[in-house]
């Protein structure tokens, strides 16, 4: 204490009280710290307009997708460790079924039936489907309710972009 310092005087703390308050304090202080560690995206390069993320959940390598950008918001494409397609867009008002319609195709178009988390609307790509994607270039069209989503793939393919996605899933996996 400094010459002059005055002491403020405390309520003393039962001593149960006390612990109670740190333990809580140090509960609290932990959860935020848990959270992040849960959910981690790693950027592992870029293939024309599309980042390519590996993404851990839980501690664990669960995906690897393609993240591109445009004013509407992101549009993801994902391989997961299951080797199950997925494509998800922001999330959008619908009143009753969910589909994401893939737009504009060589093969025309395509509907999925979709969920939502209330962020991102999501859908799981069949490889019928899948087969059709891999020949889009230029653009990749989508329409989830009455909302329709452009996204430019810039100087390459979906299947160029899907093979990276593929790649950084085998090597996540220990594959490659």
């Amino acid at each position: 204490m400094e010459i002059g310092a005055v002491p403020i005087p405390l309520p003393r703390a039962r001593p149960w009280r006390h612990r109670l308050l740190v333990i809580a304090a140090s509960g609290l202080a932990a959860l935020p710290g848990t959270a992040v560690a849960q959910y981690r995206e790693v950027r592992q390069g870029q293939k024309g307009a599309a980042q390519i993320l590996r993404i851990d959940e839980n501690g664990r390598f669960n995906r690897c997708a393609a993240h591109i950008t445009s004013s509407a918001g992101p549009l993801r494409i994902s391989w997961n460790r299951d080797h199950v397609y997925n494509i998800s867009t922001p999330a959008v008002p619908v009143n009753g079924r969910l589909f994401l319609r893939l737009l504009d195709t060589p093969a025309g178009t395509f509907s999925f039936d979709a969920t939502t988390n209330g962020q991102r609307v999501s859908a799981r790509i069949d490889t019928r489907s899948m087969e059709a994607v891999l020949r889009i270039r230029g653009r990749i069209k989508l329409q989830v309710g009455s909302r329709n989503f452009d996204y430019a793939l810039g100087n390459a393919s979906m299947q160029d972009i899907i093979v990276e996605v593929e790649n950084c899933t085998h090597r996540a996996m220990g594959h490659g």
